[in-house]
């Protein structure tokens, strides 16, 4: 027995060197945990922050855009404003100009129908008010002229009684009167006739007086006739020659003007048409380019659309993956405490079963004499534990540190670690 305890002694000191180093490696391992969670949560972060920035960014573009809207729609209601403003003017200056129409007609109409009703007094009634004036002023003329007429037709019978009666009395004395006239006619008639019959026959002895006289001149009446004839036909000839030049000039000037102004308005038709090619083609170009800049224009927002779907599925996947990985990891954390924890307590049960041996060797043992305190070697259950430390066969839980937060056992993880990033 008393060479079996040193053996048990060394073999438990051996298996607790054993359990210090497999905690000191656990401890790396869990270092390294920590570190690579540190790291994973730092991912974490900066893409939380990636994803915070381009949230933000797209909050003061949906900002800036609805600004923009809002300011497209005030215009838009300061346009509809003024167009309103502007029909209600345009609306009362018609009335105004309806109710002057009004005004005047209804004085043209007074005016015709003989009423003199003042100007103020026309402008303060209303429109019914003048339309009543109008129309009973208007019926009041008709009466009168109904009374004009009756008076007139009454004068007209009258005095178609009293002329029946004239031409009755004057018929007698009317045609004594015209036979006396056809008489006195007739008498001065006949005088006439004989003095013109005197008269012709006086002219005619002149003629013959005249003729006898100017039969000695007419042989030489055909020569003088030629001289003059050919006199008037040479004058004629030439008035002829130059009129045929003038029209013949004015008719080349003619050409030469029509020509000029044909000329003329060939290059000003040829300016208009290329003025119009130019405006046709600036047209086109600008056309052109409105489309290429709305196929842009589209073609971008396409593009942003597919960026921003390529960006919310890739935000979608790292989701998906973040939570897969992190399922996986808790997982295997889970998987791996408990192993851990097993075997733990079947180290704690080999510790213990090591332990009761021990203490039953040690009461089987025969006694020795005391050594002082200076010779006597500390066993390991005899010493002080260490600062912050416990002796391994105290079984008064797990350190903390292990089996605790961020250890082995099931308590929940570390707030703001990586288990608890979200997906």
């Amino acid at each position: 027995d008393l060479l079996a305890a040193p053996d048990e002694a060394a073999a438990e000191k051996s298996a607790r060197a054993s359990r210090r180093a497999a905690l000191f490696d656990a401890v790396r391992r869990s270092a390294e945990r920590e570190h690579e969670r540190a790291l994973a949560r730092k991912a974490v972060i900066e893409r939380r922050k990636e994803e915070q920035e381009r949230l933000q960014q797209e909050k003061l573009k949906a900002e800036a855009e609805q600004k923009q809207r809002l300011e497209e729609e005030r215009k838009k209601d300061e346009e509809r404003r003024l167009k309103q403003e502007a029909l209600k003017r345009d609306a009362e200056r018609l009335a105004k100009m309806n109710a002057e129409m009004a005004l005047q007609q209804a004085k043209r109409a007074m005016k015709e129908l003989g009423s003199d009703v003042a100007e103020g007094a026309l402008a303060t009634m209303a429109d019914s008010e003048r339309q009543e004036l109008i129309e009973k002023t208007r019926e009041e003329a008709a009466k009168q002229r109904l009374a004009e007429v009756q008076r007139l037709a009454e004068q007209a019978k009258r005095l178609d009684y009293v002329t029946r009666a004239l031409r009755l009395e004057e018929l007698p004395v009317l045609e004594s009167l015209y036979a006396k006239l056809v008489e006195d006619d007739r008498v001065a008639h006949d005088a006439a006739y004989q003095q013109s019959l005197e008269q012709q026959k006086a002219d005619h002895t002149r003629l013959l007086a005249e003729k006898h006289r100017l039969e000695r001149a007419q042989p030489y009446r055909a020569a003088f006739e030629a001289t003059v004839v050919e006199a008037r036909r040479a004058a004629h000839e030439k008035r002829v020659s130059e009129a045929r030049a003038a029209h013949l000039a004015e008719k080349r000037n003619r050409k030469i003007a029509r020509a000029r102004r044909r000329y003329t308005e060939n290059l000003e038709e040829m300016e208009r048409l290329r003025q119009e090619d130019a405006e046709a083609a600036e047209a086109a170009a600008a056309e052109a380019a409105r489309a290429e800049a709305e196929r842009l224009e589209r073609l971008r927002q396409e593009e942003e659309r597919r960026l921003q779907a390529d960006r919310d599925a890739a935000a979608a996947a790292v989701r998906a993956a973040l939570k897969a990985e992190a399922e996986a990891r808790r997982a295997a954390d889970e998987a791996r405490r408990k192993a851990e924890m097993q075997a733990q307590m079947e180290q704690e049960e080999a510790e213990r079963a090591a332990r009761d041996r021990t203490n039953t060797n040690w009461r089987s043992r025969p006694e020795q004499p005391p050594k002082d305190d200076a010779e006597q070697p500390l066993d390991d259950d005899d010493r002080a534990p260490r600062r912050g430390g416990r002796r391994f066969d105290q079984d008064d839980g797990p350190r903390r540190g292990f089996g605790t937060r961020g250890g082995f056992d099931d308590a929940p993880p570390r707030r703001g670690g990586f288990d608890d990033a979200p997906p």
